[in-house]
């Protein structure tokens, strides 16, 4: 096969059987009115790596930091795609008797992770199918899709479920992150998707513990979008024993329309390979020309608000993109809770609460960065579903920034 542009030049490889699941597959995107569109095709080359050839233009990073549609590994822009954190790990025991794939994420290899999106892909984060098979797949399960349960306020059906995903049936797709979650469809006003987060049990210090944390989750997107920033909407039910946070999917439009997606680690790790900070990350995007500068602007307030609401867990595949049109623009934010204070090995550890230092040249969004969480931390202090104990902390936070915000000038 030969592949490439003008500008590159043209380059020849030999097609590489990946064990019995072939060399070619036809890459599909569903659009946001739910119909999947053949974009391309990824091709396994010898020696090792893939090639995306596209079907027609498309934006240029799909093209990769060679400029060829050639990958040492899949094309980056499936590295979300792909099975991963609490429910990939579930996700990997249940296929090990269908599929023949490791019980263990950890020993998946290529071929492993190309079994899964290529006979069990249907429901990936953002918009890829890779292979006609997940095409069909994707059909055959809107033909015998249930109705989706109505979920009421006491969050039985989130109980329900909850325990499903506990017990190694994980109901929905494969999305990242280590905390006890499983999507769904669910039925309100209008259907929509979700990904649902919960507690342990409650009435333990563990369990109330983390039952605080989505509370103050579910008040820090509030926060954002009150300043004007894009945040997941959400909204915090309570079980008969569990806490559920409700992230309603922004890689989903409607029942069966989809947004394509890209972590910005994804990104970073193809283009960059820095993987510094959110707006050094948005910088270099800014300077090729992919990302405008209000959403720069966006994700080093988000760096900043992090700091100061004790997110300690600011890794680069909790800021997502969209792919829009031919650019790249940011996604809700999410996963923004104070995991400083999260239960470690089963107990509460007491650890200080520090505020970040501003950033050469940055004091300005500092500072405003700092009234934000400010108003977060009065927030979690004067809500009452957060336990006595914890509301004690989100005041003694407060007063460590107004202190911190007053030094600074």
């Amino acid at each position: 096969m030969c592949f490439g542009k003008k500008r590159t030049g043209v380059y020849y490889a030999a097609p590489r059987d990946v064990v019995d699941l072939g060399s070619r597959w036809p890459l599909y995107a569903v659009s946001e009115s739910g119909t999947p569109e053949e974009v391309g095709a990824i091709f396994a080359v010898e020696p090792k790596g893939f090639v995306f050839v596209a079907a027609q233009k498309q934006a240029a990073w799909m093209a990769g930091s060679g400029g060829n549609g050639a990958f040492t590994g899949l094309p980056f822009f499936l590295h979300d795609s792909t099975p991963q954190g609490f429910l990939g790990r579930a996700l990997a025991r249940r296929l090990q008797a269908a599929l023949g794939v490791p019980a263990r994420l950890a020993d998946w290899q290529e071929h492993h992770v190309l079994t899964a999106l290529t006979k069990t892909g249907a429901d990936n984060p953002g918009n890829w199918l890779v292979g006609k098979s997940a095409h069909d797949l994707l059909m055959r399960e809107r033909m015998a899709a249930p109705e989706p349960p109505r979920i009421d306020d006491g969050g039985l059906v989130y109980e329900r479920l909850a325990g499903e995903s506990l017990a190694d049936q994980p109901p929905g797709s494969s999305a990242g992150g280590e905390q006890p979650k499983f999507a769904t469809l669910v039925r309100a006003a209008s259907s929509r998707h979700v990904l649902v987060k919960s507690s342990p049990a409650r009435g333990t210090a563990v369990g109330d513990r983390w039952a605080d944390l989505l509370v103050a989750e579910h008040l820090a997107h509030g926060v954002l979008q009150a300043a004007g920033l894009p945040a997941a909407k959400s909204r915090v039910l309570d079980g008969p024993t569990r806490r559920f946070l409700e992230v309603e999917r922004f890689d989903r439009v409607g029942l069966h329309g989809r947004r394509a997606t890209c972590s910005l680690f994804a990104i970073d790790v193809e283009y960059f390979g820095a993987l510094d900070s959110w707006p050094d990350a948005g910088a270099r995007l800014l300077r090729r020309g992919w990302l405008e500068a209000d959403d720069v602007a966006a994700l080093g307030f988000w760096w900043d608000f992090s700091g100061f609401i004790g997110n300690t867990d600011r890794h680069f595949g909790n800021a997502t993109l969209f792919f829009d049109q031919g650019r790249m623009k940011l996604a809700p934010a999410y996963d923004m809770l104070p995991m400083l204070f999260a239960p470690q090995g089963g107990e509460i550890v007491a650890r200080p609460y520090v505020p970040p230092l501003p950033i050469p040249g940055q004091v300005e969004g500092w500072r405003r960065a700092g009234s934000a969480a400010r108003s977060f931390w009065a927030l979690v202090a004067n809500d009452r579903r957060v336990s006595r104990e914890f509301r004690a902390t989100a005041a003694q936070c407060d007063r460590v920034i107004q202190e911190a915000l007053r030094k600074v000038g």
